[in-house]
């Protein structure tokens, strides 16, 4: 059936939020008894008119076969959609297809892109999948729960009409399955086909053999493992979340291929991507979840652990931890989870009970008519949620407050005018952009957001165009990661809003093609110069901080030794054995007074100094701008950070001189406090930019 394409990007839940056919007032459970009230938002579930024919459900741990199964079942069908929780996982099985049936029997379709929209099969994200047809494949079910994207697996299994129903997820999942379609669903439980043995002996660097993979949870982790294994002599790729989908096609290319021995990896290796590998060794066993640094769920690890022993490549999967070195210290209990499943779900033993998805507001369920009355409406129709689906085990509320943070960055006064941009957007113009994949947290994110508000109304002082246009040449791993994400959400925006901004899909695809092989060429470069050594004897040390900890020690004491208490409180060193993670804030100088001659001519003197020595240094030349106008910092925290990020350490050498030179300049304890926040305030920008110091 051919495919039709959804009203926007964040897919307007109108189709799967409407009432049953035949149905009226509020009966069942289309609209809920709360929503008829007076006017205003309405919590509405997301139901089909008709049941499917035909349910299908396979439910198993990781390499059970189970996506393999599904998409074969689609292929002798011929047509049909398959929903993936990743574009990666949708461009896999696009290609996989296109091998069997043909490319001109399927299509791809994401928010970022179309190919072949039209045909018979399509492979797409959960968001963009159709609420129509005969066949759909509902990968990794278990993605309802999650509160940013769970609403889209939510609909479908709830709402879509379809002839055939074919979903497949984790064993975790059956409960939700069961709650939504019935507890009289056949569901199939399925087994691992092949092994999996968790290794408690500890591997070093060195024994971890060909086809593993090795696992972190920060970039710095990944580059300075994968710059140690390429020491020792193994060819290495990598993977994490900052990386574009083509660089990790390409990565995970070159391990397919044999080109890389191993691959380093944050947990993105969990999320479905299939590669044979034979082993996984954990490196890290804790990992930041954006609150706070925990330790891995027993479910996480055998996502992770479980990519391990891919049938058809291996006799066995094998589940180990590193051995202990600077930085990383697994834990071995944590790994040892993954043989002992506490949870009894249907009769097999589980990592986790899956029993809710979460269910997001369409814009018709707001009953607004302006754009300025969405914040409001999404406040309102969360607050109903809430007391609303209380009594409803499978459903939760999924939170409002990114939209109402985009809708946020859009109240800001329109150029040329008295109006918000937010008052001056179309409704549906405002909600796609309420949906989009901008961060509303990020600045660069933000600011291409409110360039897009600005465009579709009118302004023509908002470009686009140059961010599409600027050289990507030279510029280091850490940058092209930033320029990548910023191409990914113009993309989306130009086939959003296509003919009304002044950049077409065509070429921002073409630049982000160019960025890519930029970014490949560039993070060879980055694993090149990953290791993370000591600044002060140039040991190896943790990839997150500047200094060994007995040489931390020594800079410690040495402190303390040159600056008294006092002095350092009034410094704004409020904890001192946190070394460069302290905040560095300067209170106002106390004196006001003009600075006298003897200071302007050091200011002179000083910034010449600056100059000569950034221009002593390559690796610093893109901040010359900054430095030569500016005071730069010497004190010991922001000296390290530059130091790590620079290749050689003209830079820090020059800097410390400096610093001699400045302390004898001046006399005056208020100018010498005054100069010292004006060089703070440098430090601080040089290291912002660190990743043009590569």
């Amino acid at each position: 059936m051919p495919y039709t394409m959804p009203r926007n990007n964040g897919e307007s839940l109108r189709a799967s939020l409407r009432e049953p056919a035949g149905a009226s007032g509020a009966s069942g459970q289309d609209v809920l008894a709360g929503s008829v009230g007076p006017p205003g938002a309405e919590v509405r579930l997301p139901l089909r008119g008709f049941a499917p024919a035909q349910i299908e459900v396979f439910l198993g741990p990781t390499n059970s076969g189970k996506t393999h199964q599904a998409l074969q079942h689609l292929a002798r069908r011929g047509t049909g959609v398959y929903a993936a929780p990743l574009r990666m996982l949708a461009y896999e099985a696009y290609e996989r297809l296109g091998e069997q049936i043909g490319l001109d029997r399927v299509g791809l379709v994401t928010g970022e892109e179309r190919v072949n929209a039209g045909a018979p099969v399509i492979c797409c994200t959960a968001e963009m999948a159709p609420m129509n047809a005969e066949l759909l494949v509902l990968d990794e079910v278990q993605w309802a729960q999650d509160p940013e994207r769970g609403w889209a697996w939510t609909r479908l299994l709830a709402g879509a009409e379809v002839a055939e129903l074919y979903v497949t997820g984790e064993v975790g999942a059956a409960p939700l399955v069961q709650a939504i379609l019935g507890e009289s669903t056949p569901v199939t439980l399925l087994d691992r086909l092949c092994p999996l043995v968790v290794d408690k002996k500890p591997v070093s660097l060195g024994e971890i053999p060909k086809r593993s993979v090795l696992v972190a949870f920060s970039r710095k982790a990944v580059l300075h493992l994968a710059g140690l294994l390429r020491e020792e002599g193994r060819s290495v790729a990598v993977l994490y979340g900052a990386l574009p989908p083509d660089v990790r096609r390409a990565e995970i290319h070159r391990f397919i291929t044999g080109d890389a021995d191993v691959v380093v990896a944050t947990d993105v290796i969990g999320h479905g991507i299939n590669l044979p590998v034979d082993c996984v060794v954990f490196a890290e066993t804790n990992k930041f979840d954006g609150k706070q640094r925990r330790s891995l769920a027993a479910w996480e690890a055998a996502q992770i652990g479980g990519r391990a022993g891919r049938f058809g490549f291996s006799e066995v999967g094998i589940v180990s931890c590193l051995r202990p070195l600077e930085g990383f210290e697994p834990d071995p209990d944590v790994i040892a989870m993954i043989d002992q499943p506490k949870v009894s779900v249907s009769g097999r033993r589980a990592y986790r009970r899956v029993t809710y998805g979460f269910v997001a507001p369409a814009l018709d369920d707001l009953g607004v008519k302006r754009s300025t009355e969405l914040p409001a409406a999404l406040r309102e129709w969360r607050n109903r949620a809430v007391g609303e689906l209380a009594g409803l085990s499978w459903a939760r509320v999924a939170p409002v407050e990114p939209l109402i943070k985009r809708l946020a960055l859009l109240r800001r006064t329109a150029h040329g005018s008295s109006k918000t941009l937010l008052s001056r957007l179309h409704l549906e113009d405002a909600w796609a952009l309420a949906r989009s994949p901008c961060d509303p947290d990020e600045d660069a994110d933000a600011m291409i957001l409110g360039l897009l508000g600005r465009q579709i109304t009118g302004d023509a002082s908002a470009v686009l165009r140059h961010i599409v246009e600027e050289s990507c040449s030279g510029l280091a791993a850490p940058a092209l990661e930033a320029r990548a994400r910023e191409l990914v959400i113009l993309r989306w925006a130009a086939l959003r809003f296509r003919g009304r901004i002044d950049i077409s899909h065509e070429a921002v695809s073409e630049s982000l093609d160019e960025l890519t092989d930029e970014l490949n060429a560039a993070l060879s470069r980055a694993v090149e110069h990953g290791i993370a050594r000591c600044v002060s004897c140039h040991k190896i040390c943790a990839p997150w901080f500047p200094m060994c900890d007995r040489c931390h020690a020594k800079a410690r004491s040495w402190r303390m030794q040159r600056w008294d208490l006092d002095e350092l409180d009034y410094l704004g060193y409020t904890d001192y054995s946190d070394g460069i993670e302290d905040e560095y804030e300067l209170p106002p100088p106390r004196s006001k007074k003009p600075a006298g001659k003897h200071r302007r001519k050091g200011l002179e003197a000083t910034r010449d100094a600056i100059a000569r020595a950034v221009a002593m240094s390559p690796a610093c030349e893109r901040i010359a701008n900054v430095s030569r106008s500016r005071w730069a910092d010497t004190f010991i925290p922001a000296i390290l950070a530059l130091e790590r990020e620079s290749e050689r350490g003209e830079l820090r050498s020059a800097l410390v001189t400096l610093f001699a030179s400045q302390t004898k300049l001046t006399q005056n304890a208020c100018v010498a406090r005054k100069q010292a926040a004006e060089l703070l305030d440098v430090a601080r920008q040089l290291v912002s930019k660190r990743a043009s110091l590569h």
